[in-house]
């Protein structure tokens, strides 16, 4: 059978998660988060008398409507209360580019795309690991992102039963053409159709777990994803039995101190903490991208002034500790992006808390030392981005951080399915660790020496 797929649109993309704000307005909805095993009976009982909004009961989380507030505040079983503002979310940038490319790839049956695979050779030592162990649908992979594209040729065999969407209707503060099926995780972006073909594509590409499990959990519409959307999907992928959860975002949150509107993301950084707690202690192994935006992450002066530089509705008024949420907990695997040196990517973050270990993410350099046009015309993106599976079946290069996590998500996803380490999280991530080259410090995934 004759296959014509296109290279499509050239897209530089910056995919870092950047927290932004919206002012707290005046209403009688407010966050409520229980202290630890708090069990739900009880969590039903203090709040019988309020309208619940939303909930995630596993991890005590509510938004509740209530005029007995004060009442609720003073329970022994609390934990945090906060007003609800119209609350932190997340965005993955659009294209800065879009530059047409003129090529037309017809390809017959599995003729490769593999020259175009820089990274993908560095972590499989050439492709040896594909040979070192073939991945099976007993272990699976849970995509929090943007949604997928499940009839693409390089993904559609890869995706098991299960996926849901957690945007609601009317999508981002009833903003966006959102339908609220629990099913429709058609991606509306792209940026998770290509994070999965980096896990698992299987046909004219090689993701570096080429036909390993994936399910799509849905949090963005075509801007913005919400905290709460995001540690629920959490919680629901932990209790679906997936192995591993991707995440290729992140927040920059402030605990404590406050904004200009008096409030903080206490709440919110707890919720998302207990959500990866939830996880880790049902055997999933949650991994996240580093940021994009070249901030030592130990400074929390350099935190401060990003944080306030993104601000759009309001400032930080009193300063508390600011985190890159969730690389900042401990049961999260965070990682980091590299170029085709192996040196760290010109945009990741860095510092000694800001990653477990580094992948292949790409570079800016050279689109920053040359312009756009001598950029394209030399072609360097070949070089020095990510190539990967795009909406319509369809392929683009892309480089950022999100690139660098799904190929150690895929990584632990092939330990777990070989040795069956299988809700035993510290023993994958030991073989991973421990089968890591070193370069500059840092950890470098070399998935071929876990396997063979």
């Amino acid at each position: 059978m004759k296959i014509k797929l296109i290279l499509s649109s050239i897209i530089i993309i910056v995919l870092t998660s950047t927290t932004a704000y919206a002012r707290c307005v005046e209403q009688q909805e407010y966050k409520v988060l229980f202290k630890e095993n708090t069990s739900v009976q009880a969590q039903r009982q203090l709040l019988k008398n309020s309208n619940i909004t939303d909930e995630i009961n596993e991890i005590g989380y509510y938004k509740i409507e209530s005029v007995n507030i004060n009442k609720i505040k003073r329970s022994s079983l609390i934990k945090s209360v906060e007003k609800s503002c119209k609350s932190s979310n997340v965005e993955i940038e659009k294209p800065l580019y879009n530059v047409q490319h003129a090529s037309l790839l017809n390809n017959k049956g599995f003729e490769t795309f593999w020259d175009k695979q820089w990274d993908m050779k560095q972590v499989t030592n050439n492709g040896k690991s594909y040979m070192a162990y073939t991945a099976t649908k007993k272990t699976s992979i849970a995509i929090v992102d943007s949604g997928i594209d499940p009839k693409h040729i390089e993904l559609k065999d890869s995706i098991l039963p299960g996926s849901k969407n957690f945007v609601p209707k009317g999508g981002y503060n009833n903003e966006e053409d959102e339908t609220g099926e629990i099913n429709d995780i058609k991606d509306k972006m792209g940026h998770g159709t290509a994070v999965a073909g980096q896990i698992t594509a299987m046909k004219n590409m090689k993701g570096i777990a080429p036909g390993i499990g994936v399910r799509s959990y849905r949090v963005f519409g075509q801007k913005s994803a919400k905290a709460e959307w995001i540690t629920k999907a959490i919680v629901q992928a932990a209790k679906d039995d997936n192995d591993i959860i991707n995440l290729s975002f992140g927040q920059y949150l402030m605990k404590n101190g406050s904004f200009s509107d008096g409030t903080n993301d206490n709440i919110a950084f707890q919720a998302y903490q207990k959500a990866i707690n939830y996880a880790y202690k049902k055997g999933s192994i949650v991994v996240s991208a580093a940021g994009n935006d070249t901030i030592n992450t130990n400074s929390q002066k350099e935190l401060y002034n990003h944080l306030n530089e993104i601000l759009k509705d309001k400032f930080i008024k009193k300063s508390g500790k600011i985190y890159d949420v969730p690389n900042n907990f401990s049961k999260v695997v965070s990682v980091g992006g590299t170029d085709p040196d192996k040196n760290l990517s010109d945009f990741s973050n860095y510092g000694p808390k800001a990653f477990k270990i580094t992948a292949p993410a790409g570079t800016t350099k050279s689109l920053n030392n040359l312009s756009l046009e001598k950029f394209i015309e030399r072609k360097l993106y070949e070089k020095e981005w990510i190539f990967s599976t795009a909406p319509n079946n369809s392929y683009q290069y892309y480089y950022g951080n999100s690139f660098a996590a799904p190929k150690v998500s895929g990584g632990l996803a092939l330990i777990i399915d070989k040795y069956n380490y299988h809700d035993k999280p510290n023993k994958a991530i030991r073989k991973l660790f421990s089968n890591s080259d070193v370069k500059n410090h840092y950890k470098y995934l070399n998935i071929y020496k876990a396997l063979k």
